[in-house]
C-alpha cells in the first residue's frame, strides 16, 4: 500500500504543479494581451497625428506658396507703377500762374482776363497736390505690406522647419 499511497500522492503533485503552471501561462498571457492592445491602440494614435500632421504641413506649404506668389505678385505691380510713373513727365506748374481757368495778366494801366483755351499741340498734365500724396502713401504703405508679408512668410518658414524637425526627432 505504501506504493500506491506514493504513486497517488505522486500523481496528485503533478496534477497540482501542471495546474499552477497553466494559471501561470493564462494570467500572463492575458497581461500580454493587454499590453499588445494598448501598443496598438497608441500606434494608431501616432498614426492619426502623423496624417494631422502632414495635412498641417500641406496647408501650411500651400500658405506659403500663396503667400510667395502674392508677394511676387505685389512686385511686379510695384515695379509696373514704378515704370508708369517714371514714364510720365511731370513738369511742375509755375507758381506765379494760377491752375484755375481764368488767369489774370497785368499789363501796365491795363487789366485783363483772358480765358484759358486747351489746344490740341499742348498737352499740359495738370497734377493736384492731393493725388500726389495719394501716390506716395501708396507707395510707403505698399512697401510696408510688402515688409509685414515678407515677414510672415518667413515666420510660417521657420514654422514648417520646427514641425519637420520635430516629427523626424520623434520618428528617430
Amino acid at each position: 500500500m505504501t506504493d500506491n499511497k506514493i504513486q497517488i500522492i505522486h500523481i496528485v503533485a503533478e496534477v497540482i504543479i501542471i495546474c499552477g503552471l497553466t494559471f501561470y501561462t493564462v494570467n500572463r498571457n492575458k497581461k500580454l494581451l493587454c499590453y499588445i492592445q494598448d501598443l496598438e491602440q497608441k500606434i494608431s494614435q501616432q498614426e492619426e497625428l502623423l496624417q494631422n500632421h502632414d495635412k498641417l504641413i500641406i496647408k501650411l506649404s500651400q500658405n506659403v506658396n500663396s503667400l510667395h506668389s502674392l508677394v511676387a505678385q505685389t512686385k511686379n505691380e510695384k515695379k509696373i507703377i514704378k515704370e508708369n510713373v517714371s514714364k510720365k513727365v511731370i513738369s511742375p506748374l509755375p507758381t506765379n500762374i494760377s491752375t484755375s481757368k481764368k488767369v489774370m495778366i497785368m499789363i501796365p494801366e491795363i487789366k485783363t482776363t483772358i480765358e484759358k483755351v486747351p489746344t490740341k499741340s499742348s498737352k499740359v498734365e495738370e497734377i493736384n497736390d492731393d493725388v500726389l500724396d495719394v501716390v506716395n502713401n501708396n507707395r510707403n504703405n505698399d512697401d510696408s505690406l510688402d515688409d509685414e508679408l515678407e515677414k510672415e512668410l518667413n515666420e510660417l518658414d521657420e514654422e514648417i522647419i520646427n514641425i519637420v524637425s520635430n516629427n523626424e526627432n520623434s520618428i528617430d
